[in-house]
């Protein structure tokens, strides 16, 4: 610290000390030169804090500099330099050249200096034969003999990624732990500290990029308003920057691609940026890595062909065309390079310039990586040549860049800082990554040594890297709108077979589903906590197609059936809220509601929005009823935004029945959504639930606020004549508790649909909820698969969803890992027949050699201890259509 107080009293004499008039300069005087004893104590302190610092000086009549200590360099025995050259013409612009002259003498130019702050940046090393790139304005010609590449700014178009490439997402989100919503409390002083420097790092680097280009764009894949809510929560100094003249401007790429596709501008097939040999290959929609891969690529090239196209028209008489891309993904990368190569026609052909990014950097690393770009923007700017530099696992960066930039000095330049290729994270910073930013400090160490610990049993370095991936990887999240309880997946109850006239039993003839009205559901939002749902973790109270009236009012607006609810919605909202839930209505799509044939959505979207908002309505499921005509995916992102605009946070259900797979395009539109078709407790039917969603792709199974829905959960219920499709039955306990165990590890929504309120038979039958018969109740069966913390936790566990491991045909191992030493292993046996069962724990990702202690989470108990597989010796039963359910355990040694 010492030294730092140092380094700034000596970059305070240095910003004000003149080292001579200008009037006491000679044109052909040399360029000072530090004294060799001041330059290496200022090198070694800037060098020794590991960043690029910034100092200005005065220094006779030239710009004031900004000096980079890793360029403070000798070039032993060169004779070269780097001379400005002027600009043609009455515009200012900024150019450079390279001169010989001895190292004594300065190349004559004649060109005045130009005030940094005007308009350019300058690069000095402060050593003879060095780097300096200044700013100069004149009519003059260019020194003769040298051609100069003129940097022409007004004809120069920025492109620049957001997440990982200017805004640190998965330092912020992932290994710090804060949640999207967060605004100004939870930080330490150290992130404090860091979250400052990175943004005065980033607003220096954007009025670089403003500074040498005509137009500086962030293109980015998010949701809209992402970037602007990023700044107001973590940068709100940089927003006035945004809304200045000139200022970044910010383009939402799937929302242009969106609109094409709607004014049939673009075909699907046509949107492909991938070169045509190789077409065939990416577009198949059963691949769906690539098929993402092909989408995003699109929604960037066309972004940015409509940004170019906007920029450059009436721009004729410019001499270039220049365009720069910074971004850290591969699809931007080649959704650039493509638009220069469709532009190519054009002239002057445009020149294409895209540095391909290290992805998911600490902050640390951005800070330095964004000061060592806006010091080589100039040199970008100013190349005549496309440059096409993939930095992102190359272990020599800056060679790359010294090549491509054509300064060799570069490679000389030890920037790790810059690029993450740093030594590895030790065990206490791998552990730090795993802490909640909300700890007090007592947690924080209990939960670093626990950590510690775990590695120095026997995990080592890769146990924690996987735990790292599947906790903190989740590299891009779902649409977090702020809606309350969605980052995991929801824990709730519906009425839609939990209320109703006539419970489903063997004595019922014509059950009528999904009945409500004010009475009924103020007993069930207090039998929500009677009956234990609240303590055990659920917290979302859903009325599905049961409340509405079957005519909107005089102004359009949907409102509440005006017999059941003479009060109103609000008043039952309210009562959810003052109960600690969240509430829920139902709507649809399409011109009706799917059963009770109420007033769907369609053609009401702004409306319904905004009464759901007026009301407090924290969750909204949108069916699939009556839309012939329409597309799922342009309908549901319509209507996702008609709840953005309302400003308050809703917890959007899409309910499409995953028929075209709503896991590639929902998480961009909404928090969950139905991956498989409805669900009834039959075990053909719970079966066939559990394969549909075993066949999504794992990079698809599922993230936080973006959650495959396999339906609502009967469990217990006895269903006669329940459903439209003319099912009927129930299943056994087995089969019960088979069905909770795969929702768990599988991370889906966890809604029960399962009556709270036992009535007399009369009262059943009339629906007559006031009588005081009706009181608070589940069965014994229901309270036992329920409300069993041990597996709610495997559901509830804040790391990827759970994954099918192992097919040995009649029977599969699904797996999850839980946490840094404990995985959720599911034996499945859909068969009829029994099984016997072992897996290698090998299998699950674990080390070789490792032990386990194994615990049954349905029973609560201990099961065994096992070596290297489960179990040690010989093998466990497995009953037709049973899971076994188990949390497998690291320990350093057992006896066996």
């Amino acid at each position: 610290m010492d030294q730092l107080k140092r380094f700034n009293l000596w970059l305070k004499e240095h910003s004000t000390k003149q080292e001579s008039s200008p009037a006491e300069k000679k044109e052909d005087d040399p360029i000072p030169v530090q004294e060799e004893e001041q330059d290496d104590e200022i090198g070694n302190l800037l060098q020794q804090y590991g960043v690029l610092l910034e100092y200005e000086r005065t220094q006779s009549s030239l710009a004031m500099p900004m000096t980079m200590a890793t360029l403070r360099r000798r070039w032993a025995g060169s004779d070269r330099w780097f001379c400005p050259a002027t600009a043609c013409g009455d515009s200012m612009s900024i150019a450079w050249t390279m001169a010989s002259s001895s190292v004594s003498r300065r190349p004559s130019c004649p060109s005045k200096a130009f005030n940094l702050q005007s308009r350019g940046a300058s690069l000095d090393t402060t050593a003879a034969g060095s780097v300096q790139w200044s700013s100069y304005s004149s009519s003059s010609a260019s020194c003769a003999g040298h051609a100069s590449p003129v940097l022409d700014t007004s004809s120069t178009l920025i492109y620049l990624d957001w997440d990982d490439t200017l805004f640190p997402s998965t330092e912020i989100f992932d290994r710090w732990g804060l949640p999207h919503q967060w605004d100004s409390e939870g930080l330490t002083a150290k992130q404090e500290q860091l979250l400052h420097a990175w943004g005065e790092s980033l607003q220096r680097f954007l009025k670089a990029c403003m500074e040498y280009s005509g137009s500086c764009v962030i293109v980015t894949n998010a949701q809209s308003r992402w970037v602007e809510n990023c700044l107001r929560r973590f940068a709100p100094e940089l927003v006035s920057l945004f809304q200045s003249p000139g200022g970044p401007t910010v383009l939402y790429a799937k929302e242009v691609l969106r609109a094409l596709r709607l004014r049939k501008k673009v075909r699907h097939q046509d949107d492909s940026v991938i070169p045509a040999k190789h077409l065939d290959a990416y577009w198949d929609e059963e691949d769906t890595q690539r098929f993402k891969f092909v989408e995003m690529s699109a929604a960037k090239f066309h972004a940015m062909k409509q940004e170019f196209l906007d920029f450059f028209s009436g721009r004729e008489g410019h001499s270039r065309r220049n365009i720069i891309n910074f971004g850290d993904m591969e699809y931007e990368h080649e959704a650039v390079k493509e638009l220069g190569m469709r532009m190519s026609e054009l002239r002057p052909e445009p020149t294409v310039k895209s540095l391909l990014l290290p992805e998911a950097p600490k902050i640390s690393e951005l800070t330095v990586r964004l000061e060592l770009l806006r010091l080589l923007l100039p040199a970008i700017v100013s190349r005549s040549s496309d440059i096409d530099l993939d930095l992102k696992d190359s272990p020599v960066p800056m060679k790359l860049l010294a090549k491509a930039l054509k300064l060799p000095e570069l490679a000389e330049v030890d920037l790790h800082h810059a690029w993450g290729d740093g030594p590895p994270p030790s065990a206490e910073e791998v552990a730090n990554s795993l802490v909640e930013v909300a700890m007090d400090k007592e947690e924080e160490e209990k939960v670093i040594l626990d950590a510690v610990e775990a590695e120095l049993l026997g995990g080592g370095p890769k146990t924690f890297q996987k735990f790292r991936k599947q906790k903190a990887g989740w590299l891009s999240r779902g649409y977090d709108n702020g809606a309350p309880h969605s980052r995991l997946p929801p824990l709730g109850w519906s009425s839609w077979v939990g209320l109703g006239r006539q419970w489903p039993g063997p004595e019922a003839q014509a059950p009528e589903f999904d009945f409500c009205d004010e009475a009924s559901v103020k007993l069930s939002v207090d039998a929500f906590h009677q009956v234990g749902l609240y303590d055990a973790g659920y917290r979302h109270f859903h009325l599905d197609d049961c409340w509405a009236d079957h005519e909107r009012n005089a102004s359009g607006f949907l409102q509440a059936d005006r017999q059941h609810f003479p009060n109103g919605m609000k008043p039952i909202v309210d009562y959810a809220h003052s109960k600690g839930l969240t509430f829920g209505l139902y709507t649809c799509a399409g011109t009706y509601t799917c059963v009770g044939r109420r007033p769907g959505s369609k053609g009401h979207f702004a409306e319904d929005a905004a009464v759901f908002a007026e009301w407090g309505v924290d969750v909204v499921k949108m069916d699939w009823c009556f839309t012939e005509g329409m597309e799922p995916e342009p309908t549901y992102t319509a209507f996702s935004k008609a709840l953005n605009a309302t400003n308050r946070p809703i917890h959007f259900n899409m309910c499409e029945w995953g028929k075209e797979k709503p896991w590639t395009w929902g998480p961009a539109v909404a928090q969950s959504w139905r991956a498989t078709g409805d669900h009834v407790p039959l075990w053909s039917d719970t079966k066939r639930v559990i394969e549909e969603r075993t066949k999504i792709p794992e990079e698809y199974a599922g993230r936080p606020f973006a959650w495959n829905d396999m339906d609502m959960l009967e469990t217990g219920n006895y269903r006669q004549a329940a459903h439209a499709n003319g099912k009927t039955g129930n299943m056994t306990k087995v089969e019960y508790r088979t069905e909770v165990s795969m929702w768990a590890i599988l991370a889906s929504p966890l809604i029960l649909t399962t009556p709270l309120l036992n009535c007399s038979k009369t009262d059943q039958i009339l629906g007559n909820f006031t009588s005081g018969s009706c009181r608070p109740s589940i069965t014994p069966l229901q309270k036992e698969l329920l409300l069993n913390k041990e597996v709610l936790s495997v559901n509830q566990a804040d790391t990827a969803p759970g994954r099918l491991v192992k097919d040995f045909g009649t029977w599969r191992v699904y797996s999850r890992l839980m946490d840094d030493i404990s995985t959720a292993v599911a034996f499945y046996n859909p068969s009829d027949t029994k099984v016997f069962a072992s897996v290698e724990l090998s299998a699950l990702g674990w080390p070789e050699g490792s032990s386990a202690s194994v615990r049954d989470l349905w029973a609560q108990k201990h099961l065994l201890d096992t070596f290297e597989r489960f179990p040690t010796v010989g093998s466990v039963g497995i009953e037709p259509h049973e899971t076994l359910l188990l949390r497998f355990d690291r320990v350093s040694e057992l006896v066996v």
